[in-house]
C-alpha cells in the first residue's frame, strides 16, 4: 500500500567503519570529540551551530549550542559503557524537529579487529 497515510516501517541501518586507532581513542573521538568532526551545517538549530556536545553518561544529553548560546537537543544517552558501547535515543523527527516523544534508538559499538 502506497498512500500518504500509510505508516513508515522502521528498517535497521548498519554501518561499519575501520580506523587505525585504539578502541579507547576511537570512542573518545566519536563521543567527547564530536565537536571536532560533526559538520557545522548539519544541525536543526535556528541559528548557526557553535558546538556539538555529547554528555558522557547514562541520561546525558546530545545537543548543539548555537552562536547565541541557545541549545538544541537532538538525543539522550540511554546506555554508556566506554570505551565499547553507547546507545542513544535519537529525537529528531522526519520533519527535522526535536520531539522527546519520538525517540529512535541508535547504537554504537567500538571493537578492535585482531
Amino acid at each position: 500500500m502506497t498512500t500518504a497515510t500509510a505508516k513508515m516501517q522502521s528498517v535497521p541501518v548498519r554501518k561499519s567503519i575501520t580506523v587505525k586507532a585504539s578502541v579507547e581513542h576511537a570512542f573518545s573521538v566519536f563521543t567527547d570529540g564530536v565537536d571536532t568532526w560533526w559538520p557545522r551545517t548539519y544541525h536543526i538549530g535556528k541559528l548557526p551551530m557553535k558546538k556539538g556536545i555529547i554528555e558522557g553518561r547514562a541520561g546525558g544529553r546530545c545537543f548543539s549550542e548555537q552562536i547565541d548560546g541557545s541549545e538544541c537537543d537532538w538525543g539522550q544517552i540511554q546506555v554508556w559503557e566506554p570505551p565499547h558501547r553507547f546507545v542513544l535515543a535519537w529525537m529528531i523527527t522526519t520533519n527535522g524537529v526535536t520531539n522527546r516523544n519520538w525517540p529512535k534508538r541508535a547504537k554504537w559499538r567500538c571493537a578492535s579487529r585482531r
